[in-house]
């Protein structure tokens, strides 16, 4: 069925009040809008996500193109700001900085994990990041975690050749902390994706054609 409405910013039941209340930090005991001293997401901020949800039908059904490690994505500074802080109250994605965070969250703990690589200024990430968000909250039962990695600058791009991408948006499965595969993503769904979580879930090898690009 549709997950969306023209209309509506929810996506299957989740509201962006629902994301902003569940990812923001408790209000203090007056009940006023104060979180322990951090302020509420400003309100052309909201208006602006809004508006990206609104927009997200169009986006994933048009064109999109990935961004190579390194280049111009064709976002604003004030996009990204927006984007990067979207990112930090996300409570359904692991954040992943540089290499050593990699190590922290995944590698050394083990952990079975599907990792979105993103730029700050790359336009089709952010398109799809929504999209992302919601597989991670229907999963969030689930064993698999969902983080998303920062492959923008020196240090991102350090992660991302440790990631073995060349170009994002890219999704990179790591089974019990060990890389099992990649594939490029312009968009969700995604069929290789789904064909990759299927193999990874089934315990078969990872097929490498599926690292390919389109």
């Amino acid at each position: 069925g549709s997950t969306m409405s023209s209309g509506s910013t929810a996506v299957r039941g989740w509201s962006l009040k629902e994301f902003w209340e569940e990812s923001s930090w408790p209000r203090d005991s007056s009940g006023a809008d104060v979180r322990y001293g951090l302020p509420v997401i400003e309100e052309e901020e909201f208006d602006e996500l809004e508006d990206m949800f609104r927009r997200q039908k169009s986006q994933i059904e048009g064109n999109q193109r990935g961004t190579r490690l390194g280049s111009e994505g064709g976002l604003s500074q004030k996009e990204e700001e927006k984007q990067t802080r979207v990112d930090e109250k996300n409570p359904y994605v692991t954040q992943i900085r540089g290499v050593d965070g990699l190590s922290q969250a995944v590698t050394s703990q083990q952990r079975d994990t599907l990792i979105f690589v993103a730029m700050r200024n790359c336009r089709t990430c952010k398109s799809i990041n929504p999209l992302f968000t919601r597989m991670a909250r229907e999963g969030a039962s689930g064993g698999l975690m969902y983080a998303k990695a920062d492959a923008t600058g020196r240090e991102g791009k350090a992660l991302g050749k440790k990631l073995n991408v060349a170009s994002v948006p890219s999704m990179v499965l790591f089974k019990r902390g060990e890389r099992y595969g990649a594939v490029s993503v312009t968009k969700l769904p995604s069929e290789k994706l789904d064909r990759a979580l299927q193999l990874f879930n089934s315990g078969e090898d990872f097929d490498p054609t599926l690292e390919d690009d389109d």
